[in-house]
C-alpha cells in the first residue's frame, strides 16, 4: 500500500476559512473521478499550534504506479489547482510504502 500525504498552509486574510472550505470541497469533488485511489480524506486542522499546517490530502494507493497515474491525471484539474496556487502559502508532501 502506498500513502500520498499533502498538507498546505494558507495565506492570512478575511477569506481564510472561507478558501478552506473551498478547498475542501474541491478536493473532494475529485475523488469520484480515481475510482482506482483505494482511500481519499481531506481534513481541515483545528490545532492553534504555531506550527500547524491548515489542511492536508491523505489518499492510499494499491502501488506506485497508481500514485504516479493519479498525479499525471490530476493536473488536468487546472480548476483546483489554480485556485489552491492562489490561496496557498505554503506546501508539504510525503509519499510512503507501508
Amino acid at each position: 500500500m502506498v500513502r500520498h500525504i499533502v498538507m498546505w498552509k494558507l495565506k492570512d486574510g478575511e477569506d481564510k476559512e472561507e478558501n478552506l472550505q473551498k478547498m475542501k470541497h474541491l478536493l473532494l469533488g475529485m475523488r469520484e473521478r480515481f475510482d482506482y485511489v483505494r482511500g481519499w480524506e481531506v481534513g481541515i486542522n483545528f490545532s492553534k499550534a504555531p506550527t500547524a499546517y491548515d489542511i492536508v490530502l491523505f489518499q492510499s494507493f494499491e502501488t506506485r504506479d497508481d500514485l504516479d497515474r493519479y498525479k499525471r491525471q490530476a493536473e488536468g484539474f487546472t480548476e483546483v489547482f489554480d485556485f489552491i496556487r492562489i490561496v496557498r502559502k505554503s506546501r508539504i508532501v510525503v509519499d510512503y510504502e507501508t
